[in-house]
């Protein structure tokens, strides 16, 4: 199980996934092929939604040494694409993950369309000057490739998120094939040229990771149209000819809607995509009113739990008016804060009512108006009830058992107790007494009567209770119920 080819299965397995699952490995361009072949995928039907990712950890001081050797690797530590002072590329970790749907589909269930992918293409660069060395032919065939699978004109893109790996050989070649396609398409408009990224100068190269790095940035650079510098960046390369094409050594503000993004392995496998900024309307979900802002706090006592709201009712008003920002600010302290016994949840129509909430409650006054806004203290557990599908021959028997024997545990009695509360209403309605068919021996004659809709349901409505009764005979009293499809119907009982 720990063969690369098993990741993409394991995280399958953990997320209930059914689609396609494959590990991809062409080396440098790895993520960027996985996002073409997931959106052919979508495009074939194979699946309605795509998580494609990429990561690159580096553990083996044996891979440092062997690529040391091949002196590609800058010896300043400093990636400087396209820049004279270039001397190879820098090696760097991270994980990057995307969640790919038809546009069609994710404006039908609401979600927020980040960028469109128009268009992408991978080949290989075959037979070239060695194993290694990249083909500005075939770069240029990607290219085209990708933007005839886009429909795009290349005029209309105006960054490219280029591989960009900061050695003296695979950067000019690699404009050279820019050149070819975009630059030639922007020489009539000398004062508008196409800008050429670098994610590789900020963060290093991320090998298999790379590709989906550099979609994600180029989905955020026109998103917020503001493509931000390549660092490192003092001179352009003497071995680089630009046509209509410019290094981004500033911040730029992005002004045309599309972006080039490529990524070429070492392996001689290539790929490029187009993408699109998303138009307005897809900023948001339809029809679907915004939530008022909800922020849940914890801490480890109420005196640490009503400071740290005052810290948040200072931090607060700076966002006010910026509901993107405050959106991430909330999103991070409900999803990647631990979650401390003692718990405060604020809900307010706006940064500034949220600060104000927060200021009254770190100072000990009451909040008025609010969803929730109280300290827990120590957590106690939640009961979860499953819909249906949970339920197995021979399901409740052992407790019933359990009930009628001599010095039987206070959770069994309270199991027999609850069947015994619900068993002339299930009898009444149902015209079944659940604990005759649960105290049956036959395992086939007991999942014959489950396969009835009329009967599986009452039942597992009767077994939940029964076992929400049992913990609670055993002292376990929970804080909240919470139930899916028909345990909804146990939850609301067993809460009252």
């Amino acid at each position: 199980g720990n063969g690369p080819s098993f990741a993409a299965g394991r995280l399958a397995y953990v997320l209930g996934l059914n689609g396609p699952a494959m590990a991809v490995d062409t080396a440098c361009s790895s993520s960027l092929v996985a996002v073409h072949l997931a959106a052919q995928a979508l495009k074939a039907g194979e699946c309605t939604a795509a998580l494609v990712g990429g990561v690159n950890l580096l553990l083996s001081p044996v891979t440092m040494e062997l690529v040391g050797h091949t002196h590609a690797l800058s010896v300043s530590g400093r990636c400087r694409t396209f820049d004279a002072g270039a001397d190879g590329f820098v090696r760097g970790e991270g994980c990057g993950v995307v969640v790919l749907k038809r546009l069609a589909d994710a404006r039908r269930d609401g979600d927020r369309v980040w960028a469109v992918i128009e268009g992408s293409a991978i080949n290989q660069d075959g037979r070239s000057a060695g194993l290694t060395a990249p083909n500005r032919d075939a770069q240029e065939a990607v290219i085209r490739a990708a933007l005839a699978a886009s429909g795009a004109d290349p005029a209309s893109v105006g960054y490219v998120e280029t591989h960009g790996t900061g050695t003296s050989l695979g950067d000019p070649i690699e404009v050279e094939a820019l050149n070819a396609v975009y630059g030639a398409a922007n020489t009539t408009n000398p004062a508008a040229p196409c800008l050429l990224g670098a994610l590789k100068s900020a963060i290093g190269h991320l090998e298999s990771a790379a590709g989906v790095a550099s979609l994600i940035k180029a989905t955020l650079a026109l998103h917020h149209g503001h493509l931000p510098a390549n660092l490192h960046f003092r001179a352009l390369n003497p071995h680089i000819r630009l046509s209509g094409l410019l290094p981004a050594s500033a911040p730029a503000l992005l002004d045309r809607p599309r972006a080039g993004i490529s990524s070429f392995g070492l392996s001689g496998t290539n790929a490029h995509v187009i993408l699109r900024r998303s138009a307005a309307p897809d900023q948001a979900a339809p029809d679907r009113a915004a939530p008022a802002p909800l922020l849940p706090l914890s801490a480890r006592s109420d005196a640490a739990l009503r400071g740290l709201a005052g810290r948040w009712a200072v931090a607060l008003p700076a966002l006010d008016g910026h509901p993107d920002d405050l959106a991430a600010a909330l999103s991070t302290a409900a999803n990647r804060r631990a979650s401390l016994p003692w718990r405060a949840a604020f809900s307010a129509p706006d940064a500034g009512s949220l600060a104000a909430a927060l200021a009254a409650f770190a100072a000990g006054d009451e909040v008025p108006g609010l969803s929730a806004a109280r300290a827990v203290g120590p957590l106690r557990p939640v009961f979860v009830f499953p819909g249906q599908g949970a339920q197995w021959p021979g399901m409740g028997r052992a407790l019933l058992r359990a009930a009628q024997r001599p010095g039987a545990s206070p959770g069994a009695l309270a199991f027999r107790a609850g069947l015994d509360e619900l068993a002339p209403h299930v009898l009444r309605e149902s015209g079944f007494d659940p604990r005759a068919l649960l105290a049956q021996e036959d395992d086939e004659s007991f999942a014959a009567a489950m396969a009835a809709i009329e009967v599986v349901q009452p039942l597992l409505f009767a077994v939940g209770y029964g076992l929400a009764c049992w913990w609670r005979g055993m002292g376990v009293v929970p804080s909240a119920v919470v139930g899916h499809s028909q345990g909804e119907v146990t939850a609301a009982c067993v809460a009252g």
